[in-house]
């Protein structure tokens, strides 16, 4: 029995964590109330720094205790929240554009790397089943596994690092208050 359809598990995957993260956050979205925030304009690079690296490492750490089925709960939680954010302060300042503003500039490489670090675990334990299920295990494969696992790590720290100095340095600037 081929398993053809799941042949290349880290492109499936993001997909599917994709296609959870735009459902959860239409979802919020539709389900907000409005929300009168002012954001936060005198951020620390390091606290945030610091609070989005721990996020992401207790995302790692809870995904491959769960064999990646917390990194589903995970994004459809952030995902939901932003959702609830966005369509929040869209209902109280009436105005798409405001309420993008406090977050867009940095929220697409933050997001970003919460879907490559929410699919490593998962890559890993399907990349693991595949080598055992068609008796394919070999150092090479391992090797191979273990180089994109590293690869995924270093991009999405690099996308967190880059967020957070986005957060610090730039939105402040872009916010749009109206």
């Amino acid at each position: 029995m081929k398993m053809k359809w799941i042949e290349n598990p880290l492109k499936k995957l993001f997909i599917l964590m994709l296609i959870v993260g735009i459902f959860s956050f239409f979802l919020g979205y539709f389900f907000s109330n409005p929300i009168f925030a002012q954001p936060n304009c005198s951020l620390n690079f390091w606290t945030i720094l610091a609070t989005n690296s721990i996020i992401h490492l207790k995302l790692l750490l809870f995904s491959f205790l769960t064999l990646g089925i917390y990194s589903f709960s995970f994004l459809f939680t952030q995902f939901f929240l932003v959702g609830i954010f966005v369509g929040g302060i869209t209902e109280a300042r009436h105005s798409l554009l405001s309420a993008l503003s406090y977050f867009w500039i940095h929220g697409i490489f933050e997001l970003s790397a919460a879907i490559l670090t929410s699919i490593i675990a998962p890559f890993v334990c399907c990349s693991l089943f595949l080598l055992i299920y068609k008796k394919e295990i070999s150092q090479k494969k391992l090797l191979k596994i273990g180089k994109q696992t590293v690869y995924l790590l270093l991009i999405s720290f690099f996308l967190v690092l880059f967020s957070a100095f986005l957060e610090t340095f730039i939105a402040p600037k872009c916010v749009i208050f109206i």
